[in-house]
């Protein structure tokens, strides 16, 4: 008795040790001394457990440990589960600690895993049912983040892809059309100048040269006429 009460500390012994031991009933006493000390061990891993998370242990296991009467089977069930949430908090806390890789980053794009976790953490110390579900979803979260990751990296270099075999098939049809416009509308006109093989090539650039410098009449001027005077 001396050892539980120790133990217990600002915890009070519960009615379901001490109605035994006022009827002297040693044998049923040193049975529930055994329980006790067992949810104590609990309350003391919980308690570990929760300040090397800093967050604040729940208050249902004490209130059920100092009004057992009969027995401590609801004390043993909070404890069981709040060891349970305790630890399904810490999984949490280090799924979301570890470094991430980019694919799990972009996993992570849209979610709050880190409102999240705040919210499990809220949850366990306020003694919630679902505390550990909240943090086992924390950490689906992020062990599905990389495989995410993957599936949106994959569907956006499909949509630049596509992107750009759009973007090739314009640039196609534009410079077909622009090509088939010219073939319509012929090739541009030329100039007399421009045409060095045709039959006016080495024409002068200014007409009215043809004007001031005829050319030479290629017959040539009429004889000269010889004949004597008659007389």
């Amino acid at each position: 008795w001396a050892e539980l009460v120790r133990a217990g500390g600002d915890w009070l012994a519960p009615f379901a040790v001490r109605d035994p031991l006022s009827r002297w009933d040693f044998v049923g006493a040193t049975s529930r001394m055994e329980e006790a000390t067992a949810i104590l061990a609990d309350r003391d891993e919980i308690a570990r457990l929760a300040n090397a998370l800093a967050v604040e242990p729940p208050t249902a296991l004490r209130a059920a440990y100092q009004a057992a009467s009969r027995s401590f089977d609801d004390a043993r069930a909070i404890a069981t589960n709040e060891l349970s949430d305790v630890r399904a908090l810490g999984a949490a806390v280090a799924a979301l600690d570890t470094p991430r890789d980019p694919l799990v980053n972009l996993g992570l794009v849209g979610t709050t895993p880190d409102a999240d976790l705040a919210a499990a953490r809220a949850a366990f110390s306020a003694g919630a049912q679902d505390a550990a579900a909240r943090a086992s979803a924390v950490v689906a979260l992020i062990d599905g983040a990389t495989a995410t990751g993957q599936g949106r990296l994959i569907a956006a270099v499909a949509g630049l892809l596509v992107l750009l075999v759009i973007l090739v098939v314009t640039l196609v049809a534009l410079r077909r059309r622009t090509h088939a416009r010219r073939l319509v509308a012929g090739p541009p006109y030329a100039t007399l100048a421009d045409q060095s093989d045709g039959p006016f090539d080495g024409a002068p650039d200014d007409p009215t040269e043809l004007v001031s410098n005829p050319a030479p009449d290629p017959i040539g001027p009429p004889p000269a006429d010889r004949s004597e005077p008659r007389e």
